[in-house]
Protein backbone atom coordinates (compact mmCIF):
# COMPACT_ATOMS: atom_id res chain seq x y z
CA UNK A 1 0.00 0.00 0.00
CA UNK A 2 1.37 3.49 -0.92
CA UNK A 3 -0.30 6.73 0.32
CA UNK A 4 1.01 10.03 -0.49
CA UNK A 5 0.47 12.80 2.17
CA UNK A 6 1.38 16.60 1.74
CA UNK A 7 2.13 19.73 4.07
CA UNK A 8 0.89 22.97 2.35
CA UNK A 9 3.91 25.54 1.47
CA UNK A 10 4.70 27.87 4.37
CA UNK A 11 3.04 25.79 6.75
CA UNK A 12 6.20 23.63 7.89
CA UNK A 13 8.32 26.29 9.50
CA UNK A 14 5.32 27.31 11.67
CA UNK A 15 4.95 23.51 12.42
CA UNK A 16 8.52 23.26 13.49
CA UNK A 17 8.26 26.49 16.56
CA UNK A 18 5.33 24.64 17.69
CA UNK A 19 7.60 21.92 17.96
CA UNK A 20 10.14 23.54 19.72
CA UNK A 21 7.69 24.88 21.94
CA UNK A 22 6.26 21.79 23.21
CA UNK A 23 9.16 20.06 22.90
CA UNK A 24 10.51 22.37 25.94
CA UNK A 25 7.69 22.12 27.66
CA UNK A 26 8.10 18.01 27.41
CA UNK A 27 11.34 18.06 28.76
CA UNK A 28 10.44 20.32 32.04
CA UNK A 29 7.06 18.45 32.92
CA UNK A 30 8.65 14.74 32.52
CA UNK A 31 11.93 15.85 33.82
CA UNK A 32 14.13 14.89 31.45
CA UNK A 33 17.12 16.20 28.58
CA UNK A 34 16.00 15.07 25.22
CA UNK A 35 16.29 18.12 22.88
CA UNK A 36 19.57 19.87 21.43
CA UNK A 37 21.94 18.94 18.86
CA UNK A 38 25.47 17.10 19.67
CA UNK A 39 28.29 16.90 16.64
CA UNK A 40 30.54 13.72 16.64
CA UNK A 41 33.51 15.76 17.10
CA UNK A 42 32.35 16.29 20.62
CA UNK A 43 30.77 13.03 21.74
CA UNK A 44 33.14 9.50 22.90
CA UNK A 45 33.06 7.05 20.07
CA UNK A 46 34.83 3.60 20.14
CA UNK A 47 33.90 2.45 16.92
CA UNK A 48 35.46 2.15 13.57
CA UNK A 49 32.76 3.75 11.81
CA UNK A 50 32.40 6.99 13.59
CA UNK A 51 33.26 8.51 10.34
CA UNK A 52 29.92 6.73 8.38
CA UNK A 53 27.66 8.80 11.64
CA UNK A 54 25.53 11.40 11.26
CA UNK A 55 25.40 14.57 14.39
CA UNK A 56 22.55 13.61 16.56
CA UNK A 57 19.71 15.84 15.61
CA UNK A 58 16.53 14.46 17.76
CA UNK A 59 13.20 13.96 16.96
CA UNK A 60 10.55 16.03 18.00
CA UNK A 61 7.77 13.98 20.42
CA UNK A 62 4.96 14.91 17.74
CA UNK A 63 6.51 13.43 15.25
CA UNK A 64 7.36 10.23 16.42
CA UNK A 65 3.56 10.25 17.66
CA UNK A 66 2.41 10.51 14.06
CA UNK A 67 4.71 8.02 12.46
CA UNK A 68 3.30 5.70 15.16
CA UNK A 69 -0.53 6.09 14.37
CA UNK A 70 0.03 5.72 10.53
CA UNK A 71 0.92 2.78 11.28
CA UNK A 72 -2.57 1.34 12.82
CA UNK A 73 -0.69 -1.74 14.20
CA UNK A 74 -1.98 -3.53 17.57
CA UNK A 75 1.56 -2.13 19.18
CA UNK A 76 1.45 -4.62 21.95
CA UNK A 77 2.71 -7.58 19.28
CA UNK A 78 5.78 -5.40 18.48
CA UNK A 79 8.94 -4.72 19.56
CA UNK A 80 10.09 -0.93 19.08
CA UNK A 81 14.20 -0.51 17.89
CA UNK A 82 15.68 3.19 17.34
CA UNK A 83 18.75 2.87 15.45
CA UNK A 84 20.95 6.29 16.54
CA UNK A 85 18.53 6.92 19.77
CA UNK A 86 20.68 9.23 20.89
CA UNK A 87 19.09 10.69 24.52
CA UNK A 88 16.50 8.12 23.91
CA UNK A 89 13.28 11.30 23.60
CA UNK A 90 12.22 8.78 21.29
CA UNK A 91 12.38 5.81 23.43
CA UNK A 92 10.50 7.37 25.70
CA UNK A 93 7.29 8.58 23.63
CA UNK A 94 7.52 5.05 21.91
CA UNK A 95 7.19 3.61 25.61
CA UNK A 96 3.84 5.58 25.29
CA UNK A 97 2.54 2.49 23.76
CA UNK A 98 2.36 -0.64 24.54
CA UNK A 99 5.25 -2.41 22.76
CA UNK A 100 6.42 -5.45 23.41
CA UNK A 101 10.01 -3.59 24.64
CA UNK A 102 11.70 -0.64 23.10
CA UNK A 103 15.47 -0.40 23.06
CA UNK A 104 17.39 2.14 21.62
CA UNK A 105 20.96 1.64 19.73
CA UNK A 106 23.36 4.16 20.18
CA UNK A 107 27.37 4.03 20.02
CA UNK A 108 28.28 7.27 21.28
CA UNK A 109 28.63 7.09 25.09
CA UNK A 110 27.64 10.62 26.55
CA UNK A 111 24.53 9.58 24.49
CA UNK A 112 23.65 6.79 25.76
CA UNK A 113 24.55 7.39 29.23
CA UNK A 114 22.07 10.65 29.00
CA UNK A 115 19.18 7.88 27.31
CA UNK A 116 19.42 5.64 30.54
CA UNK A 117 19.45 8.77 32.76
CA UNK A 118 16.43 9.56 31.01
CA UNK A 119 14.55 6.48 30.86
CA UNK A 120 14.86 6.25 35.07
CA UNK A 121 13.95 9.74 35.19
CA UNK A 122 10.93 10.13 33.20
CA UNK A 123 7.89 11.02 34.62
CA UNK A 124 5.09 10.70 32.23
CA UNK A 125 3.13 7.78 30.43
CA UNK A 126 4.70 4.73 29.91
CA UNK A 127 2.60 1.59 28.72
CA UNK A 128 5.75 -0.52 27.93
CA UNK A 129 7.93 -1.84 30.62
CA UNK A 130 10.97 -2.96 29.46
CA UNK A 131 12.26 0.52 28.00
CA UNK A 132 16.40 0.62 27.29
CA UNK A 133 19.69 1.67 25.73
CA UNK A 134 22.23 -0.34 23.87
CA UNK A 135 26.00 1.13 23.64
CA UNK A 136 26.88 -0.07 20.59
CA UNK A 137 27.78 0.25 16.71
CA UNK A 138 24.50 -0.27 14.71
CA UNK A 139 26.28 -3.49 12.93
CA UNK A 140 26.44 -5.28 15.89
CA UNK A 141 23.19 -5.03 16.76
CA UNK A 142 21.28 -8.43 16.61
CA UNK A 143 17.74 -7.99 15.87
CA UNK A 144 15.01 -9.35 18.66
CA UNK A 145 13.17 -12.46 17.31
CA UNK A 146 9.85 -10.84 17.06
CA UNK A 147 7.50 -8.48 14.99
CA UNK A 148 9.41 -5.13 14.74
CA UNK A 149 8.97 -1.56 14.41
CA UNK A 150 12.37 0.03 12.88
CA UNK A 151 13.35 3.90 13.59
CA UNK A 152 15.96 5.94 11.32
CA UNK A 153 16.30 9.75 11.58
CA UNK A 154 19.40 10.03 9.48
CA UNK A 155 21.38 7.58 12.30
CA UNK A 156 24.09 6.47 9.48
CA UNK A 157 25.38 6.99 6.07
CA UNK A 158 24.95 4.78 3.23
CA UNK A 159 27.75 2.28 4.27
CA UNK A 160 26.64 1.78 7.80
CA UNK A 161 23.08 1.71 5.95
CA UNK A 162 23.92 -1.26 4.05
CA UNK A 163 25.41 -3.43 6.70
CA UNK A 164 22.42 -2.52 9.42
CA UNK A 165 20.02 -3.86 5.97
CA UNK A 166 21.87 -6.90 5.18
CA UNK A 167 21.83 -7.59 8.91
CA UNK A 168 17.86 -6.81 8.85
CA UNK A 169 17.19 -9.51 5.59
CA UNK A 170 19.12 -12.33 6.86
CA UNK A 171 17.58 -12.21 10.33
CA UNK A 172 14.03 -11.95 8.67
CA UNK A 173 14.90 -14.92 6.46
CA UNK A 174 15.51 -16.54 9.55
CA UNK A 175 12.32 -15.60 11.36
CA UNK A 176 10.23 -14.38 9.05
CA UNK A 177 7.86 -11.86 10.94
CA UNK A 178 6.28 -8.39 10.11
CA UNK A 179 8.64 -5.46 10.11
CA UNK A 180 8.07 -2.23 9.63
CA UNK A 181 11.06 0.65 8.51
CA UNK A 182 10.32 4.50 9.43
CA UNK A 183 13.04 6.61 7.78
CA UNK A 184 13.15 9.88 8.19
CA UNK A 185 15.70 11.69 6.66
CA UNK A 186 16.12 14.83 4.00
CA UNK A 187 18.67 12.58 1.79
CA UNK A 188 18.73 8.96 2.07
CA UNK A 189 19.51 5.31 0.02
CA UNK A 190 16.13 4.99 -1.20
CA UNK A 191 17.71 2.90 -3.81
CA UNK A 192 19.27 0.80 -1.19
CA UNK A 193 16.40 0.40 0.98
CA UNK A 194 14.05 -0.43 -2.12
CA UNK A 195 16.86 -3.01 -3.22
CA UNK A 196 16.69 -5.06 -0.21
CA UNK A 197 15.15 -8.35 -0.61
CA UNK A 198 11.52 -8.47 0.90
CA UNK A 199 11.41 -4.69 1.37
CA UNK A 200 8.38 -2.57 -0.16
CA UNK A 201 6.98 0.78 0.32
CA UNK A 202 4.27 1.21 2.65
CA UNK A 203 3.61 5.13 2.79
CA UNK A 204 5.48 8.15 1.61
CA UNK A 205 5.27 11.64 2.60
CA UNK A 206 7.09 14.63 2.51
CA UNK A 207 9.18 14.42 5.69
CA UNK A 208 9.16 10.41 6.06
CA UNK A 209 8.90 6.75 4.09
CA UNK A 210 7.20 3.45 5.80
CA UNK A 211 8.64 0.69 4.51
CA UNK A 212 7.48 -3.08 5.53
CA UNK A 213 8.64 -6.67 5.05
CA UNK A 214 5.61 -8.93 5.67
CA UNK A 215 5.84 -12.16 7.43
Amino acid sequence: MERKLTVAPGVRPIIDWIDRCRWWIYDRQHRVETSGKTGLRDLTVASSNVAFGNNFHPTPPRTVRVLLRQLQIRHSDYGFVDFGSGKGGVLLVAAEYPFLEVIGVEFAEELHKTAERNIRQYKGLRLCRSVRSVHCDAVHFDFPLEPLVLYFFNPFQRRVMEQVLLNLVRSHQMCPRDIFLLYQAPHYPKDLVLASEGVLLFQQTDYFDIYRMPA
